[in-house]
């Protein structure tokens, strides 16, 4: 069993639809835990390097100079995907691989940025192919859930994106923003698209 069904009773609303569980929380964020970035800071004089943890500034080794070119990357259309996720990608259908590219723009840009959550319909669909059959959207639909790339929430057309497979931003900022709401299911930091859902925090 995956981790992040091992995650379903803590994250998960109890409730179903159309055979799939509703989550209040992302599972594939819950209980994890990501690599540490790792940056170079580098002394104008001397010859020393410091290998820094970027979350936390601890040092955690020094070294000799190293040069890094690095260059912009546009970010209306840049999004990571991870290893499982590209394999998961390998195994998809064409309908599969054509609402992949769906999502993939729907969570592209500095709208989408550092969020776990997007807003998915046959409708804004639509808008991007208007030659794509309801069915294509709803058997292309049903893969992304069954390879775990999406997971349905409990509102209405919004689902939580899985992490570890491809993502738009930092995962320590939304891993950070699920630590700070402790055990409660709210996610002030991330909020779905019905405010309803996440009442507001009251003072301890």
């Amino acid at each position: 069993m995956s981790d992040i069904r091992q995650t379903e009773k803590a994250a998960s609303s109890g409730l179903t639809r159309r055979g799939k569980i509703l989550y209040e929380v992302n599972p594939s964020v819950m209980g994890r835990s990501f690599r540490t970035r790792i940056s170079t800071g580098k002394q104008t004089r001397g010859g020393s390097a410091y290998m820094i943890a970027s979350n936390t500034g601890e040092v955690i080794a020094e070294g000799t100079f190293g040069f890094v070119e690095e260059s912009e990357v546009d970010s209306e259309k840049f999004v990571k995907v991870y290893l499982d996720g590209i394999r998961q990608y390998a195994q998809m259908s064409k309908a599969g691989a054509m609402l992949f590219e769906f999502v993939y723009r729907e969570i592209s840009g500095s709208a989408a940025k550092d969020k776990d959550t997007v807003t998915l319909n046959y409708l804004l669909a639509q808008r991007w192919k208007p030659d794509l059959a309801r069915r294509t959207y709803e058997r292309g639909m049903t893969e992304l859930l069954d390879k775990d790339f999406l997971f349905r929430s409990v509102a209405a057309d919004v689902y939580f994106v899985n992490v570890n497979f491809m993502f738009n931003g930092d995962r320590m900022v939304v891993a950070r923003a699920y630590r700070r709401a402790g055990s409660s299911s709210r996610q002030e930091e991330l909020p779905l698209s019905n405010p309803q859902l996440a009442p507001p925090q009251v003072a301890p």
